[in-house]
């Protein structure tokens, strides 16, 4: 009878432990891979951080509900599987690029599929999402990154129930030759779960905090795009002020909202004009002001768009 009863128990133990859930099976419980290491100082050129390297499973994972996703990863036309047994990561950014490289396990988790994503786990703002390769490789680039801001990677696979194990490197990178070196996007409301509902109208913040003009590189225009899922229709825009002081009397240049954009070469947006250049934005320089510009604008979601719809 005893060793009926210790054969039990190993059992038991044995099929708990294969099953158990991660600890990070929740965005709330997501892993902290803390502050990134830092890129070195900007001389010239792209200054690489050093990776940080963690191991991770989806082994035993739940999918996230209610499930979130992002759409045409990577610029592509393929979306971010949902749902699927994902697990969470999170990291405070020290540069304005992360790379994320996932190499497979034992088993792999084949064809891994990664969201990133800012704001907090119920009010999730889509930074760009990632696909990789049947063998458990993935290599992904993200640009337009803000130090110090907290993001999340969402792991998982390519159908609602593959799972398997891999090594997740994340690292940041400054690229000394961009311009824009420091920015901020805000919504309002935040999405919930990092979705809205037909017909709310939201309004978006877009600030520049940090613009290093290289050669004649003025800061000249901010156009805006959208996915499918929204009416297309820009309203409320707010442009933001200068600072520009051209010497002498006379007129500084200012923002303003062009719902037609300029001709072929550039969408609806904000664009600097400047008296010498008439009506026509994309003659002049642009604005060679210092400090923060803020532009403010709504949108809407289109009374009609169906679960999934592209909102980005």
């Amino acid at each position: 009878m005893k060793k009926s009863l210790s054969l039990l128990s190993i059992i038991l133990i044995i099929s708990y432990n294969a099953f158990a859930q991660p600890a990070n099976n929740n965005c709330t419980g997501a892993q902290s891979l803390g502050n990134l290491p830092t890129p070195g100082a900007c001389i010239a050129g792209v200054q690489n951080g050093t990776a940080t390297t963690v191991s991770g499973t989806t082994i035993g994972a739940t999918a996230t509900s209610p499930a979130v996703s992002i759409l045409n990863c990577q610029g592509g036309t393929a979306d971010q599987q949902a749902p699927a047994l994902d697990v969470w990561y999170s990291f405070v950014a020290t540069g304005t690029t992360v790379n994320v490289n996932i190499t497979p396990g034992s088993p792999a988790l084949a064809t891994p599929n990664i969201g990133l994503w800012t704001g907090t786990c119920t009010s999730l703002l889509a930074a760009g999402c990632g696909i990789g390769n049947a063998a458990g490789n993935l290599t992904a680039t993200f640009t337009q990154i803000t130090a110090g801001q907290t993001y999340y990677i969402q792991v998982g696979g390519n159908t609602a129930t593959s799972s398997g194990n891999f090594n997740l490197s994340v690292d940041n990178d400054i690229d000394c030759n961009d311009c824009l070196s420091a920015f901020s996007l805000t919504s309002s409301p935040a999405p919930v779960y990092g979705a809205y509902t037909p017909g709310q109208v939201v309004t978006f913040c877009y600030t520049i905090s940090n613009w290093v003009q290289q050669n004649t590189n003025w800061l000249h225009g901010v156009q805006i795009s959208m996915g499918a899922g929204w009416t297309g229709a820009i309203s409320g825009a707010v442009p933001a002020n200068t600072v520009q002081n051209i010497a002498g009397p006379g007129f500084d240049g200012a923002w303003y909202f062009s719902n037609t954009g300029l001709g072929t070469s550039a969408g609806p947006g904000f664009y600097f004009e400047t008296v010498s250049g008439g009506t026509n934005a994309s003659n002049n320089f642009g604005d060679n002001g210092t400090g923060t510009w803020t532009f403010c604008w709504n949108l809407t979601v289109d009374p009609g768009c169906s679960p999934g719809s592209d909102l980005s």
